[in-house]
């Protein structure tokens, strides 16, 4: 009996020596962990770190683009079209990329600046933040998956990830908003009025005899894509050439209904409008559109347009 308790207990022990260990170990390897990350975090290089940055100044060889974000607003605009569509997501991820640059690594005893495409950079990026602070990165040849850098007036060359240079590429065009068309369709048309001229015409989803007028406007509505642009930055005083202008243009209300989801968890169906302006044909033979409340003229497939309007 003494015997097996005293086997019993040098068996307890063992586990507790071995648990012990384990855990010993597991806190060891956190710790050695944790010092680790710490010791990568503090070898890490950065070219520059701003908080807040409220302009972007880019050159990538043709021609300067300058981005600034207005005050009272924090949106982004164009400097020298304040009117352009600007697509928030670009300037914001520049100023992240470059705000706070990471190098990939430093060169050590670099040769001239000339060697690596730096001397005369065919890139540059300027920022500045809202305490007045500027940086100016230059970016020089490709190497790999990187590109060779420096910042300001400093000689030493570091590698930046090409990533960054990725949102620098689009032109202007590319970068714009445009106006997205709801989706609006045989299950969620409730009526499309057009008004022309100060007469109306409404078709009705519950009209039985409106019902091949509604497919064929249905089919319109579901066509229609603004993806072609004619204008970015229409004037009041330029409408008129385009048929848009409020004494010309067909104006087409089409009331839909969507689903949304209440506070306590239940589905309810919420009617809204959409309005479309359409004016005159253009030379190519399309049609010469605009949504309300936008600024930007498209041109669409005449047929679309024709089929909204359930004309032949």
């Amino acid at each position: 009996m003494e015997k097996r308790t005293r086997t019993l207990c040098l068996l307890v022990g063992a586990v507790v020596l071995l648990l012990v260990a384990y855990f010993g170990i597991r806190g060891f390897n956190k710790n050695q962990e944790k010092k680790a990350e710490k010791e990568a975090k503090a070898s890490e290089i950065y070219l520059t770190k701003m908080e807040d940055v409220t302009e972007i100044r880019y050159n990538i060889g043709n021609g300067e683009q300058v981005f600034v974000k207005e005050s009272d607003s924090d949106n982004w605009e164009v400097e020298a079209q304040p009117d352009f569509p600007l697509a928030q997501t670009y300037p914001e991820q520049i100023a992240s990329d470059f705000g706070t640059l990471k190098a990939e690594r430093e060169l050590k005893d670099a040769d001239q600046l000339s060697d690596y495409g730096l001397e005369d950079p065919v890139y540059t990026v300027e920022l500045s933040d809202s305490k007045g602070n500027t940086h100016q990165i230059s970016i020089g040849n490709v190497t790999g998956d990187t590109y060779y850098a420096t910042v300001d007036d400093s000689q030493t060359v570091y590698t930046v990830s090409a990533a960054v240079m990725e949102d620098l590429q689009y032109s202007l065009e590319e970068l714009a908003q445009l106006d997205q068309v709801p989706s609006i369709g045989s299950g969620n048309l409730v009526e499309e009025t057009i008004t022309k001229a100060g007469s109306q015409t409404t078709y009705s989803a519950d009209n039985k005899d409106d019902s091949e007028a509604v497919a064929t406007v249905i089919g319109g509505l579901g066509a229609l894509t603004l993806d072609t642009v004619e204008n970015y930055t229409v004037q009041p005083e330029e409408l008129a050439s385009y048929g848009l202008d409020e004494g010309n243009r067909t104006q087409v209300d089409a009331v839909y209904s969507t689903s949304t989801d209440s506070d306590a968890g239940e589905t309810q169906d919420k009617e809204k409008t959409y309005t479309l302006y359409i004016g005159t044909q253009a030379e190519d033979g399309t049609t010469y559109v605009m949504p309300k409340g936008s600024g930007i003229v498209y041109k669409v497939t005449t047929t679309v347009c024709k089929n909204i309007l359930n004309q032949k």
